[in-house]
């Protein structure tokens, strides 16, 4: 018994197995699920948008990236989808802007 505390008791078990649990094991909800959601912080983006031929790009200058236009449209309706990352704004020799394409 701790100094003016409660009554603790330890658990012990004789012949642990690997195999057998001292509860029964759960993959969905409980704690793990709320902590995540109050972990959870929105953090705001400038995008812009450009068009090149007759194509439409969303663009993080923070980050250089290039999303798929469509896709960084719902991602901005449906807070739970990412935009699809298409390639990263980069400079050529010439000084022009272009986009490097992921592979």
């Amino acid at each position: 018994m701790r100094a003016g505390g409660d009554d603790l008791v330890c658990f012990s078990f004789p012949d642990p197995k690997p195999d057998q649990f001292a509860f029964t094991p759960s993959l969905t909800g409980g704690e793990d699920d709320d902590i995540r959601r109050v972990n959870v912080r929105e953090k705001r983006v400038k995008i812009k948008t450009f068009t090149i031929g007759n194509k439409r790009y969303a663009y993080n200058p923070k980050k250089n990236e290039v999303y798929d236009y469509e896709s960084y449209l719902l991602a901005k309706k449906n807070k739970t989808i990412q935009p699809i990352i298409i390639g990263k704004l980069v400079r050529t020799k010439e000084g022009k802007q272009t986009i490097q394409f992921k592979k």
